[in-house]
């Protein structure tokens, strides 16, 4: 039965200058399902107090609801970089404010979030002969779980904006091949993807998917 999963942290470690990587594990996350998508997506409850346990609400058909007597806790959307069983593993763009980023931060062993369960969104036709994969920092997780998963059954282009040279991560997917474009975007610049979107050569055989 789908319900809202108390997580712990495990691990938290920087990746670069932009992104915390915190692994999450548990008891409760010992069921915890997965789509098997590259960008499956959920939704994390954050306390309002690190060090204590969030308000967690009840799974209500593809959504959730809080009892009449509980604070709803912050929720903020984020992809699944890595799944295994028992844990989960969520990347974070750092960036000034924001509840999760700001939560990223300082975490550290023992503090706990809730997560509902996941749903993915990547659907690549099985007669496409090329994919692109096109994001920003907060979309780069997905795009680079994505390429780890599909890179050796596609011939894979990633096009990725990222704030700086230093923000740049790469997938484990030998053969996958990049395009950057850095300093630009992220809430910083005005982005340059699309510009660059219409640069390429795209046909019918190719897949685009974008998460910016």
């Amino acid at each position: 039965e789908a319900r809202i999963h108390r997580a712990e942290v495990l691990a938290a470690e920087t990746l670069s200058p932009g992104m915390i990587r915190v692994v999450f594990g548990g008891e409760d996350l010992r069921d915890y399902p997965t789509t098997g998508v590259g960008d499956e997506y959920v939704r994390l409850f954050f306390p309002e107090n690190p060090d204590e346990v969030p308000n967690l609400p009840i799974v209500s058909g593809r959504g959730w609801e809080f009892e009449d007597d509980v604070t709803p806790s912050e929720a903020r959307v984020y992809t699944i970089r890595r799944h295994a069983p028992g844990e989960i593993t969520v990347d974070f763009v750092v960036h000034a404010g924001g509840v999760a980023a700001q939560w990223a931060s300082q975490a550290r062993p023992g503090q706990v979030v809730g997560i509902n369960p996941p749903h993915g969104l990547y659907e690549r036709p099985e007669t496409v002969t090329r994919q692109i994969l096109i994001a920003d920092e907060p979309g780069l997780p997905a795009a680079l779980r994505i390429a780890e998963q599909t890179a050796a059954a596609v011939p894979t282009l990633l096009v990725l904006e990222v704030r700086g040279e230093e923000n740049r991560l790469f997938a484990e997917a030998p053969g996958a091949e990049y395009q950057w474009l850095s300093g630009t975007g992220n809430g910083h610049k005005p982005s340059q993807l699309e510009e660059a979107l219409r640069r390429l050569a795209i046909d019918d055989d190719t897949y685009v998917w974008v998460a910016t």
